[in-house]
């Protein structure tokens, strides 16, 4: 009997190498050998929709209690305990976590539905806009829990809000030359939609400089180290303050 998976929405959060507008599959023979993912047919192998996203310690804590919750409701009995939250979770320099969902082109022969893009007023963005890393989001994922090999809940993205859009930034492989022509202004990717949209809708996000840290005394680190794996915390946001990750 076919059941409802429960679903759960991430709200304003940063998205990260979003491959969204079509399935992409990692194609090792690109990029000159060094391999990079290339866009494909949902019934190629490997074929997905991805996106990372970053997000606070509270939002990550929400989310992890709800991946649990979920699980726990249905695990089977020889299924083992919930992953802790540094195996679900990476938590980047700035202290912030970053989180993964993924969307198979195809489970079996039945091809998926690619995720929804809707822009800050709900109307639908065409299925091929390309959703840019930086833009602040709102994400409809679906919760699916799963032990197989490895074990935990799965985030299938479902729908994407665009609440800002980050401005596509374009990369030269040229040195600058001094005296040379100038193009004058950069075209906004985000224009088309600027005509239906409250000002600053999909304006560039703005990134704040954050001040530098100061040493931790010693007799922290000395209390770090006597408990740096995440199972030696039982409530969740100690565990998620108190994870070191190696690079």
């Amino acid at each position: 009997m076919a059941t409802n998976n429960a679903t759960y929405i991430l709200s304003n959060v940063e998205a990260l190498y979003p491959k969204i507008n079509t399935c992409y599959r990692f194609d090792n023979s690109a990029n000159g050998g060094k391999g990079r993912s290339v866009p494909c047919d949902p019934t190629d192998e490997g074929a997905k929709y991805e996106m990372s996203f970053r997000m606070s310690k509270q939002q990550a804590a929400d989310l992890y209690k709800a991946m649990k919750q979920t699980y726990n409701e249905k695990k089977a009995a020889n299924w083992p305990d919930m992953p802790k939250p540094g195996q679900v979770f990476i938590k980047d320099e700035d202290g912030m976590y970053v989180g993964k969902t993924t969307l198979k082109g195809a489970y079996g022969n039945e091809v998926t539905r690619p995720p929804r893009q809707f822009d800050a007023r709900n109307n639908a963005l065409p299925e091929d806009f390309l959703l840019t890393t930086g833009s602040t989001v709102n994400g409809q994922v679906a919760l699916i829990p799963y032990s197989m090999r490895e074990n935990g809940v799965s985030l299938r993205l479902r729908a994407v809000q665009v609440v800002k859009y980050r401005e596509m930034e374009m990369s030269s492989p040229f040195d600058s030359v001094d005296g040379g022509f100038e193009g004058g202004a950069k075209e906004s990717f985000g224009d088309d939609f600027d005509s239906d949209q409250e000002e600053d809708v999909f304006a560039p996000a703005k990134v704040e400089a954050k001040p530098a840290e100061t040493e931790k005394p010693k007799a922290k680190a000395k209390e770090k180290e006597k408990a740096s794996k995440v199972e030696d915390y039982d409530d969740i946001d100690d565990a998620l303050d108190n994870l070191d990750f190696d690079d």
